[in-house]
């Protein structure tokens, strides 16, 4: 008798749920119908009308693996929950004559999506009073400068999800939208994202003398243009030498770069430091050091963190490692060096040769301290956004200024920087 008691409320729990669920949604649907018509217009929807908008409303929209993808459960259930939070705290105006009222995408996706349908199915002799409803409204109106704000939110947010839960050296993972007007044979406006996915190419390249196995860099592309964009570098983008080469080199990277890359840009998501990489070879910045090394610039959100050093393999270019900005070798690791005496053990003893160090310590307030970093071209290290981080509680603020000023003997007086330093040089794969 309990179990069948537990069931009965369980029962009108569901259907109060769903009543509730109907009348927000057509409150929401009158409102933002009648910033395109007027009220009058509204009440001359007849009511069996309305209950059919609800029955073939647009739902929010959905995240599937595309057909014959594989795509783990758990990427999904994480592309649904980045998607639903997204899509629920971005607001943008409405661009519409009678008002500029914010919306949420979600709501846009959804509400004003269903209410654009239906305005636009209406044929004169579907009920009384189509005619005048059709001419009344302003359908347009949803599907100008508005949509377009939605659907650049929309492709921005898919960058967003499939990239965190991308991985160059496991799987990458990209996106398309679909809008159906029926599913499993039910009608309505169905958007629905496909996810795909792809394991990039492995190979072996000699590096160095060694044969190490490398993998094709690539990403995936969401809308407007889905795609799998695998990147290439242009000789001629390197300068130097190579200006009058129009050759094109397909780009592979080492798993010691990726693991090098996590270690010392640490506890920022595997994701954005993989897109950020994407980004920094697509866009080569290109230096030699005085070893006659070529390195292409590693930007983290446009702020430059570090090195990305290349070797050439057959028609390849090979990534081989990651550097920090203040590892030796690099132009800001030999200026440190120059300036202060800090060889590679050093920035090791000192902890300072991790992001972490710049991004959750006291540096910036000691104004000495910071400027040594200034001086040698490391200032983005103190500019990159905490918003990037896996987990910011992790991050714990470190006091080390004092112990680097000790260290360099900045709080003694007459320090003479320029006198001779035997460097100790790190090897580029380290």
């Amino acid at each position: 008798m309990k179990k069948k008691r537990n069931k009965h409320i369980q029962l009108n729990n569901e259907k109060v749920m769903r009543a509730q669920h109907k009348a927000e949604f057509m409150r929401k649907f009158k409102h933002y119908f009648v910033l395109i018509s007027d009220e009058q217009t509204y009440k001359m929807i007849p009511s069996i009308i309305l209950d059919k908008i609800y029955e073939f409303r647009a739902p929010s929209i959905r995240v599937v693996a595309a057909e014959g993808q594989v795509v783990p459960f758990h990427i999904v259930k994480n592309c649904r929950k980045l998607l639903s939070e997204r899509m629920k705290t971005f607001r943008f105006p409405l661009e519409l004559t009678c008002t500029k009222e914010e919306i949420s995408a979600e709501d846009y996706f959804s509400v004003a999506i269903t209410v654009f349908r239906f305005v636009n199915a209406i044929i004169d002799s579907n009920f009384h009073n189509a005619a005048e409803i059709k001419r009344r409204a302003r359908k347009e109106e949803f599907m100008g400068e508005t949509h377009q704000k939605a659907m650049n939110h929309l492709a921005r947010v898919l960058n967003i999800i499939t990239g965190l839960n991308s991985n160059l050296g496991n799987r990458l993972y990209w996106s398309t939208l679909d809008v159906l007007y029926t599913l499993n044979g039910k009608e309505g406006t169905f958007q629905v994202v496909n996810i795909y996915s792809y394991v990039p190419e492995k190979i072996q390249a000699n590096i160095d003398g060694v044969v190490r196995p490398v993998s094709r860099v690539a990403w995936g592309i969401n809308i407007p243009d889905p795609e799998l964009k695998k990147v290439n570098i242009d000789l001629k983008d390197l300068g130097g030498v190579f200006t009058k080469s129009n050759k094109s080199f397909e780009v592979y990277i080492q798993s010691h770069a990726l693991q090098r890359l996590s270690e010392r840009l640490d506890n920022i998501h595997t994701g954005i430091l993989h897109n950020n990489l994407i980004e920094s070879l697509a866009h080569p910045v290109v230096h030699r050091n005085t070893y006659g090394n070529i390195f292409i610039e590693y930007r983290l959100n446009f702020k430059k963190v570090g090195y990305l050093p290349i070797v050439f393999f057959d028609s390849k270019i090979i990534v081989k490692t990651f550097l920090f900005l203040t590892n030796s070798q690099t132009p800001e690791g030999d200026k440190l060096l120059a300036n202060t005496g800090l060889s590679i053990d050093d920035t090791k003893y000192l902890s300072i040769n991790k992001l972490s160090a710049f991004m959750a310590s006291d540096i910036s307030e000691n104004e000495k301290v910071k400027q040594i970093f200034i001086d040698a071209g490391c200032g983005d290290l103190f500019d990159t956004d905490k918003g990037m981080l896996v987990d910011p509680e992790k991050l714990k603020t470190r006091s080390i200024a004092a112990l680097i000023a000790d260290y360099l003997g900045l709080n003694a007086e007459n320090i003479d920087f320029e006198e001779e330093i035997e460097a100790e040089q790190e090897v580029i794969d380290d």
